[in-house]
């Protein structure tokens, strides 16, 4: 989270957006099916706009493929991380 804290603060966000969706599944569980599927359902969803406060509301605009494939992104960091880590082979 700090590396990408000063370059892209929407980063955390979309990072918190796989945890919400992964976050009880263990890493070998996750099928790229799941991630498919996720993605569909996000890329079907409204864009979010800040008021300022930290809270978000719901716009009439719907996510533009470039926003759907930083989601993505995201998710292959937090891959790239686990295996650079070494993840234990039970999570």
């Amino acid at each position: 989270m700090r590396q990408w804290s000063k370059k892209d603060p929407n980063q955390i966000p979309r990072a918190a957006y796989w945890l919400d969706v992964f976050g009880k599944h263990p890493i070998k569980a996750i099928s790229t099916s799941d991630i498919c599927k996720a993605l569909d359902h996000y890329a079907k969803g409204k864009c979010h706009k800040s008021d300022g406060t930290g809270k978000f509301r719901e716009t009439d605009k719907t996510r533009s493929c470039n926003t759907v494939l930083r989601l993505k992104a995201v998710l292959s960091s937090i891959f790239k991380y686990a295996i650079r880590r070494g993840c234990p082979e039970n999570q």
